[in-house]
């Protein structure tokens, strides 16, 4: 293939953003529908919602404590699908709870082309530049992420108040704030 990237990585790196767009996809919209959004409103605003759904996943596993894994978003995953199957069930003996205006099939399309057209032009940006696995940077703004990540695998807070204070002061007890919710997803796949 065209910069260097073989089918084997291709398929794989294919497999790694779908199942992150399955996993904020599911997280986002299950929490829309069990709010009574129908299918079209729940789809096109489940990527932020679902996102704020890990971020404070991260923010709670930090504060509690435990070591970010997956069980942590699959008991979620869980919770949701049965408030979703419950909800769905009250539902209907009563009607929808929201009245939420229709997205019409012209906007929906409109929609769904901008996120296809704008992943056809990151996916084949980085087929033509990028020359395989073995050659991404590392040093600067990668090295600081690429610690980031291994100090989650390892065990270090998710929590953006002081998850990757081990950083900037190794061994110290001042807690630095960091955004950690890109290297919390990252480390789960």
């Amino acid at each position: 293939m065209a910069g260097g990237i073989s089918v084997l990585e291709w398929f794989t790196l294919l497999g790694l953003v779908l199942g992150i767009v399955v996993l904020i996809g599911a997280l986002g919209y299950l929490p829309l529908r069990i709010l009574g959004l129908r299918s079209p409103q729940a789809v096109v605003l489940s990527p932020p919602v679902g996102l704020g759904i890990l971020g404070l996943l991260t923010l709670v596993n930090g504060v509690v404590g435990w070591r970010w894994s997956w069980w942590q978003v699959c008991i979620t995953l869980v919770l949701l699908i049965a408030a979703f199957l419950l909800a769905e069930w009250k539902d209907a003996a009563r009607g929808p709870r929201l009245s939420v205006p229709e997205i019409s099939g012209r906007t929906a399309r409109l929609v769904v082309v901008g996120i296809l057209l704008f992943a056809v032009i990151q996916t084949v940006a980085l087929v033509i530049t990028w020359p395989g696995a073995a050659a991404i940077q590392s040093f600067g703004d990668a090295q600081f992420h690429y610690n980031g990540i291994q100090l989650l695998l390892d065990g270090a807070s998710t929590s953006p108040f002081g998850g990757l204070s081990a950083m900037y002061d190794p061994g110290g007890q001042g807690a630095v704030y960091y955004p950690t919710l890109w290297h919390s997803l990252v480390s789960l796949f």
